[in-house]
């Protein structure tokens, strides 16, 4: 169940027990949301390594979490509750420094890669969670910008030029996560291609 539908009722009627039965194992909702975003956590695996490019690898992994996140939202809640753990993430980490390793990178280079493309993950699905809601609303949020930018072309010199050549949207997740990990390549000298096409590469494989 998603957990924006879990509450103990629907939990109890789909166990086919009373609410008060649950009582026996949770304190209440805040508990069963913690639990079920603890099981969520275990289910969160990593792409498989089957000797692609350490960068292809960091944004599979990455555009897993952030699908996870946006599919949903209340797992998100959860994860800054705490629900995922030193121990959920250590594993994942040990898993990435190995990767990039194998691609000539530093342990050290290994550990930022993995932690920069979760947190951008991580915020990416933020504001897709974000843009979907406000569009529900009737605020979608790049139309209003766009309309913005263009009114206040003196106030916005910089929003207005990109409205006008159409190139105010919102960068693509893949060309995000290709910047951040060509940075990390140049500054610790790892070698291997050009680390944009790559990764454009794999996201034109992703499931939309």
């Amino acid at each position: 169940m998603p957990l924006e539908e879990i509450t103990l009722r629907s939990v109890a009627e789909r166990l086919g027990v009373s609410v008060p039965s649950l009582y026996h194992y949770v304190s209440g909702r805040a508990d069963l949301l913690r639990l079920a975003a603890e099981e969520s956590a275990v289910r969160m695996t990593l792409p498989e390594d089957h000797g692609q490019h350490w960068a292809v690898w960091c944004y599979e992994w990455a555009d897993y979490v952030r699908r996870a996140f946006v599919a949903d939202p209340a797992l998100l809640g959860e994860f800054l509750n705490g629900a995922f753990g030193p121990e959920w993430m250590a594993g994942h980490m040990d898993t990435a420094i190995g990767v990039c390793a194998r691609g000539g990178l530093p342990d050290r280079a290994g550990l930022e890669a993995f932690t920069l493309v979760s947190e951008c993950a991580l915020g990416a699905a933020i504001s897709e969670v974000h843009f979907a809601r406000a569009a529900a609303d009737g605020q979608p949020t790049e139309a209003e910008l766009r309309m913005l930018a263009y009114r206040e072309a003196g106030e916005l010199p910089h929003l207005h030029r990109l409205s006008v050549s159409g190139s105010l949207g919102q960068p693509s997740f893949a060309a995000g996560i290709s910047a951040m990990l060509t940075g990390i390549a140049v500054r610790y000298g790892a070698a291997g291609g050009d680390i944009a096409a790559l990764v454009e590469e794999a996201a034109s494989r992703a499931p939309r």
